[in-house]
């Protein structure tokens, strides 16, 4: 029985010992985590970058939509005007597409 039997010695030792495996785990832990951590705020940062990307994008092209309707609009005005000044001339382009 005297061979079974630990001193305070020793379970101070092995105490020691289980408090450091319980640090360095901790420790990390902590690394893992702040890893994570730092991994999902560049993740976040690169869907805002993408998301301002597009937004810049689609105001582009809207901007493109607009100047194309603006010259589309400006062309059938002129057309319809030319067409109201020199009916007689539409007409006779008409007859004459038809006769050929």
């Amino acid at each position: 029985m005297a061979k079974e039997k630990v001193i305070p010695q020793e379970l101070q030792e092995v105490l020691n010992s289980q408090q450091q495996l319980c640090s360095l785990l901790l420790g990390e832990k902590k690394k893992l985590s702040n890893d994570l951590q730092q991994e999902l705020k560049a993740g976040d940062d690169r869907y805002v970058k993408d998301l301002r990307r597009q937004a810049e994008e689609l105001d582009l092209m809207m901007e493109r939509m607009d100047d194309q309707l603006k010259t589309l609009t400006k062309t059938y005005r002129e057309e319809m005007t030319q067409n109201e000044v020199e009916p007689n001339l539409g007409e006779e382009a008409l007859l004459h597409n038809l006769s050929t």
